[in-house]
């Protein structure tokens, strides 16, 4: 009998400590994976911040662009009815008719034009003095 106590005792006492060694495991794998979620934690926050930084700076630029976009189409319209003005005066005017009639007048505007239009081209496309 008193064997017996004494095995139920040592049981006992095994049970418990296998218990607490369980428990004592379980808790500092628990603050390990505590410490992980908090160190998670503080990289996600600082990828958020610079995601929305990067969002913000993002959106500011989209509003520039569509600034600049606005600006650029009410350009093009006014080039297009500029355009469509110089097509409705050709379409009117028949230069073949009055060259023949009068060659020194129309020779003199049209070699002024081109040479206005050459000089605009040269201005817009030299690179060199605007570098």
């Amino acid at each position: 009998m008193l064997l017996s106590k004494l095995y139920f005792i040592i049981s006992l006492l095994a049970a418990f400590g296998a218990t607490g060694w369980y428990a004592y495991n379980t808790y500092t794998s628990m603050e390990r994976e505590l410490e992980l979620a908090k160190e998670n934690s503080v990289q996600l926050q600082s990828a958020m911040e610079t995601t929305t930084a990067s969002i913000e700076k993002l959106q500011e630029q989209n509003k520039i662009y569509e600034r600049e976009t606005r600006s650029l189409q009410t350009k093009l319209q006014k080039a297009e009815q500029y355009g469509d003005d110089l097509r409705e005066k050709l379409n009117n005017h028949d230069l073949t008719k009055l060259s023949a009639k009068k060659p020194g007048l129309i020779e003199k505007r049209i070699n002024n034009a081109t040479a206005k239009i050459f000089q605009e081209l040269e201005d817009i496309t030299n690179t060199s003095s605007t570098n």
